[in-house]
């Protein structure tokens, strides 16, 4: 079996990887935004303690999300794809006690390495459909019109939180908070540091590398 968590920061091109790793590996996508929004959508239980949090404007606990992400563990038991979870070494820690507890294959993690710099210029750079959800870059990933989606055809917007000020503020969470994930996971047998600065294309092929070879031995 094939799970895969991905660490990287804002810009890095988790989503993007993520996509194509979804079709190639048919795996279980699990994003914590997307799976905590799905609980307060449905109202349940665990849903209705997570908005008590939100409408107050503060982050649930790690072991209110951690249970919300185990649910979902627990349907796809094997086979997944975490992007968004772990966020601290906290959250690791619970994770590691899941897998355990629950005979969950060991996941392969990938923390996607791109300079600062790069991200900072890739953010501010993003055009967003907010029809179809479509990213484009300015630099290096224009539409055929540069003011229209290729896919749909809707005028593309720049998000709020690709200013160049909240940008840097993302930065600095994800560098203080979730980068010594770095550091945690360096001991597992199973953790691969991935060029993240290079092609959409040279990036996936050195995640799919690392897992061919794993499973060529």
């Amino acid at each position: 079996m094939i799970n895969i968590i991905l660490i990287g920061a804002p810009g890095a091109g988790k989503g993007t990887q993520a996509a194509r790793l979804l079709k190639t590996y048919n795996l279980t996508y699990i994003a914590t935004g997307d799976v905590i929004r799905d609980e307060i959508r449905n109202n349940t239980p665990l849903g209705e303690k997570v908005k008590m949090y939100s409408d107050k404007g503060l982050l649930a606990p790690d072991e209110l999300v951690t249970e919300i992400i185990e649910n979902r563990l627990q349907l796809c038991k094997d086979r997944f794809l975490l992007d968004g979870y772990p966020r601290n070494i906290n959250q690791a820690e619970l994770l590691d006690d899941i897998i355990r507890s629950n005979n969950i294959t060991d996941p392969y993690i990938f923390y996607i390495d791109v300079p600062e710099s790069e991200l900072v210029k890739r953010l501010t750079n993003r055009l967003y459909c907010p029809q179809c959800k479509k990213v484009f870059n300015r630099i290096n990933n224009l539409p055929g019109n540069t003011e229209n989606c290729d896919i749909c055809g809707n005028v593309l917007v720049k998000r709020n939180d690709d200013d160049i000020e909240i940008v840097k503020k993302r930065l600095e969470v994800f560098f203080n908070e979730t980068y010594p994930l770095v550091d945690y996971y360096g001991q597992y047998k199973r953790f691969y540091k991935i060029n993240g600065n290079a092609t959409e294309d040279e990036v996936y092929n050195q995640i799919v590398g690392k897992i061919d070879d794993n499973i060529e031995k």
